[in-house]
């Protein structure tokens, strides 16, 4: 039986990760350029803010080295797009003392340092990338994340300090949350939970990521732990890229191989429950590749991915020399190989002529891609200062204008955004990518909606369980046995419900189940053949209607209501039994009747002949137990062996039962063989000599049913009576005279027979 499960109410559309409405509107990248999404196009600006004018047009020195040289930035402003300050993670500070002097990391709207907020020393955060998450509960206050050692740490930034300028909150700077040498520091992630939004970092030992959640509560303690990853774990450490699809539904990470250390790197895909801060379902594919960018597409149903790939020209003259491409592949199909085998090719990055000497050709590192407001998405070319004189655009913006659409109906456009005034020809460093800063991601201003569907009601006909499913694409599941699982199977009458989130709208439906039991049926019964008793239901039980068809569909039974139905001296074979209910339930199964061992009874001899008054030993075999019948002559019923030793010729039966109590009988005839020859005296001298006093029928194996004895006269002088057989010459009580007397004599034989003697005796004096 299928058993469809319906669910009423609507379905919310899908929630996608929403910011304030101008708070991520500047991105800052490579040495304090900027792209501003204010303005539609975005405005590129090529160097600082100084009230919104560039230092390009204004009489100031070019900007400090403390301020200038840094690897990675996140710029916050207001709800009107207007700056409000810029965390930067230095490279160094050109004192002539290196990595040893600590610089401040935040600066204020005028992009001035803020004194005192130096995170750690640029050495300690080398592989480190801060990132920005809004406090919920504080409009002025920013939690800024970074890790040192493998253990996460944070600052609590206030702008409403400083008189204005911002600043970190007393006792709130360097805060160590978790434990050291716990976690991987140069790849975060943050995701837009229902209620509050998540941190998502790598263990830096085990196959786990942590998601910890900053919500109305604060800073949660203890993270969410995924267990899972299709890595070694030791390729997690050094991760190209972490990034989350903006609807927060994915995750997705990059990892170039490393050949001598025996990596294989890949993209892995996760899907991510934004109701619980969980990662599943990982997808490992395009491992052996030098991949080491990726972004999302705004709907989620594409990925672009970067890689370096060999020139089939180049590559053999020069190990460095590689195109680096952009490829896209479709999420929206079902299975990893459709994924694998959608890859296409959108791009190959131009190749610049470096301002080194003799400018010799460079190919660049994409740069990281980022889904822009516009439903764009951007990276940079990662291009460095190019020759003067050789033309070429040296660090630029490419563009995809509608990177929804498969291949190259997304559109790119190469070089898309390029200023003109310094050509943006200096990367942030020469030698590696331009990276484009995290989102700025913010909790929800309103929480979770809550809906409840109508009941279910679910009649379960003649079955001991049923399975109640989630619906698809759901998360956060909960069911009233305390089941996360995706289905559960149930076995009694009752209410269950199931609390799910899609989006992050809570649903809870409800299932009123009722079973109606199926009756006690074994699907293989045992039996003698030919005396198979099937049964179904037990004594006692809620009564069921049952008919019992045979292999050709003959029906042999039919019953509408009974608690057992039985039915006996069936043969083996299959038999469709049909049940019922009064409750409309139907259902039919199969049932094999099988025959135990058959007995098999013999006798020894098969038959005997004996003459009357002798025995004979009668032996059965074949069983292991027996009963003779009839009993008339026999030394025992219930032996193998016994001795017959009948007055008649019998015909005996003997009934085997085998271990199995299946039965079977033998015959045998033991013919009795009689003397019927009677010899009787023609003469007798009753005179009390002892010798010959009696006129008498000898003894035999006969019964004498009629004994006359008569004189000349006819009168009659004897009758037998009680089976008499002799008469002594008298006739009420005196002796009768020397004569010839006449007799009558009726024999009967234990055959059935008998026989008239009729003669003559002469009684001497």
């Amino acid at each position: 039986m299928k058993y469809i499960l319906l669910f009423t109410g609507c379905i919310i559309a899908l929630l996608f990760e929403s910011f304030a409405q101008g708070e991520d509107n500047i991105w800052l990248f490579g040495k304090n350029y900027s792209l501003d999404f204010s303005q539609n196009p975005p405005l590129l600006r090529d160097d600082r803010y100084i009230n919104n004018t560039l230092i390009a047009n204004t009489s100031s020195t070019l900007m400090p080295n403390n301020e200038h040289f840094y690897d990675f930035a996140q710029a916050v402003a207001d709800e009107n797009g207007q700056l409000l300050f810029i965390v930067k993670k230095h490279v160094y500070r050109n004192t002539g003392l290196g990595y040893t002097v600590p610089a401040p990391n935040i600066f204020d709207r005028n992009e001035e340092p803020i004194a005192g907020t130096e995170f750690l020393s640029p050495s300690d955060m080398e592989e480190d990338r801060p990132i920005i998450v809004p406090d919920p509960n504080d409009p002025n206050r920013y939690y800024i994340f970074h890790v040192r050692n493998g253990g996460l740490l944070y600052c609590l930034f206030d702008i409403s300090l400083n008189n204005g300028r911002g600043d970190i909150v007393p006792g709130q700077k360097n805060v160590l949350h978790y434990g050291y040498n716990t976690l991987v520091g140069r790849s975060m992630v943050t995701v837009q939970g229902c209620d509050g939004v998540w941190l998502i970092l790598r263990h830096k030992v085990a196959n786990q990521f942590l998601s910890f959640k900053v919500d109305a509560n604060g800073l949660a303690s203890v993270p969410v732990i995924s267990e899972i990853g299709s890595m070694a774990n030791g390729e997690y450490a050094y991760l190209n890229e972490f990034v989350a699809s903006p609807d927060g539904k994915q995750i997705a990470l990059v990892k170039v191989k490393v050949d001598h250390l025996n990596q294989a790197g890949g993209v892995e895909l996760f899907d991510f429950e934004r109701c619980n801060g969980k990662l599943k379902n990982s997808r490992l594919f395009e491992t052996g590749q030098l991949t080491y960018g990726v972004g999302f597409s705004p709907d989620g149903s594409k990925i672009y991915v970067a890689y370096s790939d060999s020139n089939p020209v180049l590559t053999p003259m020069a190990f460095w020399w590689r195109d680096h491409n952009l490829y896209q592949f479709h999420l929206s199909v079902n299975d990893l190989t459709a994924i694998v085998n959608s890859k296409t090719l959108i791009f190959t990055n131009p190749y610049v002529q470096q301002d080194l000497p003799f400018c010799p050709l460079t190919a660049p590192y994409l740069g990281s891609i980022r889904s822009g407001k516009d439903g764009k998405l951007y990276f940079t070319n990662g291009a460095p200062r190019v020759c003067s004189g050789t033309g070429g655009v040296g660090m630029a913006l490419h563009v995809i204008n509608s990177p929804n659409l498969p291949g190259l109906a997304c559109n790119p456009s190469i070089n898309a955004i390029f200023n003109s005034v310094n050509g943006m020809s200096t990367g942030n460093r020469s030698s590696s990518r331009t990276n484009l800063p995290y989102p700025l991601v913010s909790a929800p201003t309103t929480g979770p909606d809550t809906q409840f569907n109508q009941s279910v009601s679910l009649a379960v006909c003649f079955k001991n369980d049923t399975i109640l499913k989630a619906p698809q694409n759901t998360s956060c599941l909960l069911w009233s046995t305390g089941s996360t699982d995706t289905q559960i199977v149930v076995n009694a009458s009752g209410r269950y419900w199931l609390r799910y989130v899609i989006g992050c709208d809570v649903i809870v439906d409800s299932f009123d189940v009722n079973f109606t039991e199926l009756p006690k049926v074994e699907l293989v019964q045992y039996g003698c053949n030919g005396y198979i008793q099937f049964s179904a239901g037990e004594i006692g039980a809620e009564p069921f209607g049952l008919s019992l068809h045979n292999s050709l569909g003959g029906k042999i039974y039919e019953s509408a209501s009974q608690s057992l139905h039985s039915v006996y001296n069936l043969t083996e074979g299959f038999y469709n039994v049909k049940l019922t209910s009064g409750v409309g339930c139907d259902s039919t199964i199969l049932v094999e009747l099988k025959a135990y061992p058959a007995a098999t009874i013999i006798v020894t001899p098969a038959s005997a002949e004996i003459r009357f008054g002798e025995e004979v030993i009668l032996q059965a075999d074949g069983g292991d137990s027996y009963i003779w019948t009839p009993a008339t002559g026999l030394s025992s019923r219930i032996e193998q062996i016994v001795v017959a030793k009948p007055t008649e010729s019998m015909r005996y039966e003997v009934v085997g039962v085998n271990p199995y109590g299946c039965r079977d009988s033998a015959v045998v005839l033991v013919d009795v063989v009689y003397d019927k020859t009677i010899r009787l005296p023609n003469a007798f001298t009753p005179n009390g000599d002892g010798l010959n006093d009696f006129f008498e029928v000898p003894a035999g194996a006969f019964t004498i049913r009629r004994f006359e004895i008569y004189n000349r006269y006819g009168q009659l002088v004897f009758y037998a009576k009680e089976n008499e057989h002799r008469w002594d010459g008298r006739f009420k009580g005196a002796d009768c005279p020397a004569d010839v007397y006449y007799y009558n004599l009726i024999i009967d034989f234990p055959d059935q027979t008998n026989e008239l003697l009729k003669g003559d005796v002469t009684l001497l004096r």
